[in-house]
């Protein structure tokens, strides 16, 4: 038994040779000559691959010119990958070869999946995210996900483990996310004598360490999300923690220091590297609402009982002033969770895409939805198609890759997460005719992101069928159900997403999931 794949997407599109640079003012910080880019490409998207994620690797004999701040000039550097199709080759073949190893297919569909998967690729349907470009087919066990949620926990051995992770997380070119809720309040009592620093104080430090360490080692700064649960004591200093920072750098602009984003202004304050969320609950909601307290707990004690909407007026006031802390739906999030008995989820990576439970990772991929749109309308037939290539090259992505912890080794073996996605909503909206804020394009997007789950889901089934189901799913097997029959229910009967989430339900009653 093997996966089968038919030819859809078109040809690969006309190579030409262009000379890639990046400017800052006037000044040319990066320059790339002669490399081989699809003639369509936007010169935007050639920077991005040749400035992040060719590799110097053997025999490869590309030139790139990269700004060195000691000389004040561009400094040749040989030995680059000079063609995107290089590229995309590199990734895909690893990809193809893995497969075909795994039993997902043999050499005749492999065929097939390795077309289109280029196609898919260099005629800009969708991509994997950024670490499996930089990494597959460079390195023996390549990180290929974008996305980690680390375990943190009160102690310091814990402390030093989270920092550890999260520098080969993030030199690796990846993002991470850490729960600090289990970290002991700021001057609460130390065991061994003393007063304990406080969540937010370790927030600060691994904000500058992560402003410290290149993503991938190169020019872009490490991510990081950081949450804490509303009902935690020092829940006030970590909603105003990024305002404050941002009142220093206003004070020092308006005393004439530069005010740049790049300065050192902004560079050397704290949490200029972090997203800050708070995780908050229905019952914390209903407090706002009915304008009631809610308890700050620590170590089973109520600390204190603050009104409500005072903090909920805070986080308003600091998130209108700086764009933080955002919210985290606990209690919501929680509801999906499709592995429960695995742990729940406090948190997620940077940009709240990935939301799973700690020590996880999550290799990601986008699709665009413009190169979907038709004259008639949205093509559906060919969005789904996508959806199954990638869904099954990023599931035998988890074969081969490497990850940073054994922790996180493990969990990515055990429950195969797989993160898929969309760009260009706004403007398939617009190009369609819909006003941005209406209830036509609501349920547009809706319907698309519903076809596009739906449809995940049901090639996970099927890879299912074929491999049997993540390890993890036999605990987990009726959370998870509900999940996707949630989703099945959910959905019109009045339009194919429905379908696409039953034929998903049924065969994960028949076969279970391949990923969590």
């Amino acid at each position: 038994m093997s996966l089968s794949f038919t030819a859809m997407l078109p040809v690969l599109p006309t190579p030409g040779l262009r000379t890639v640079t990046v400017t800052e003012g006037a000044k040319v910080k990066f320059r790339a000559s002669d490399v081989t880019v699809p003639v369509p490409w936007s010169d935007a998207a050639a920077s991005t691959l040749f400035r992040i994620w060719a590799r110097r690797l053997p025999g490869c004999n590309g030139v790139q010119e990269r700004w060195d701040d000691k000389t004040q000039s561009l400094v040749s550097v040989p030995g680059y990958e000079h063609s995107v199709y290089e590229m995309v080759n590199r990734v895909v073949y690893t990809i193809v070869a893995e497969g075909i190893r795994g039993g997902y297919f043999d050499e005749a569909n492999g065929a097939v999946f390795s077309d289109e998967l280029r196609s898919m690729f260099l005629n800009q349907y969708g991509l994997l995210n950024t670490p499996a470009w930089v990494n597959i087919g460079a390195t023996a066990k390549p990180q290929a996900s974008a996305c980690f949620i680390v375990g943190v926990g009160d102690s310091l051995a814990s402390l030093r483990k989270w920092q550890d992770s999260e520098t080969v997380i993030f030199n690796s070119g990846s993002g991470s996310g850490a729960d600090l809720s289990a970290i002991r309040p700021e001057n609460w009592p130390i065991a061994g004598g003393g007063m304990a620093s406080g969540p937010v104080s370790f927030a600060r430090g691994t904000d500058s360490w992560a402003g410290t360490i290149k993503s991938g080692g190169r020019a872009r700064r490490a991510a990081k999300m950081i949450t804490l649960h509303v009902t935690h004591p020092d829940i006030r200093s970590f909603i105003t923690a990024k305002r404050d920072q941002q009142r220093k750098a206003h004070a020092l602009i308006d005393a004439g220091f530069p005010g740049n984003w790049q300065s050192d202004t902004w560079q050397h304050l704290p949490f200029q590297n972090s997203n800050l969320s708070v995780r908050v609950t229905d019952e914390f909601m209903q407090a706002v609402i009915d304008d009631t307290t809610y308890q700050l707990v620590w170590d089973g004690a109520v600390v204190e009982e603050p009104r409500a909407r005072e903090i909920w007026d805070l986080i308003c006031e600091c998130a209108w002033e700086t764009g933080h802390p955002g919210l985290q739906y606990d209690t919501t999030i929680n509801k999906w969770h499709t592995v429960p008995k695995a742990g729940r989820i406090v948190s997620s990576n940077p940009c709240s895409e990935f939301l799973h439970h700690n020590n996880t990772a999550c290799n990601l991929a986008s699709l665009n939805l413009l190169k979907f749109r038709t004259a008639e309308g949205f093509d559906y037939k060919l969005f789904r198609h996508c959806v199954r290539l990638l869904i099954v090259a990023q599931e035998v992505i988890c074969n081969f890759a490497g990850y940073p912890t054994p922790e996180i080794a493990e969990n990515s073996r055990r429950y195969r997460p797989l993160g898929l996605g969309y760009c260009n909503l706004g403007a398939l909206l617009m190009r369609s005719g819909m006003g941005y804020d209406s209830d036509e394009a609501r349920d547009y997007a809706a319907y698309i992101t519903s076809v596009m789950g739906g449809e995940a889901y049901r090639t996970s089934a099927e890879l299912a069928q074929l491999l049997g189901p993540f390890e993890g799913f036999a605990e987990n097997r009726d959370a998870m159900l509900n999940v996707v029959g949630a989703h099945a229910a959910n959905s019109t009967t009045q339009f194919p997403a429905y379908s696409v989430w039953r034929d998903a339900y049924d065969m994960g009653l028949a076969h279970g999931c391949r990923n969590s």
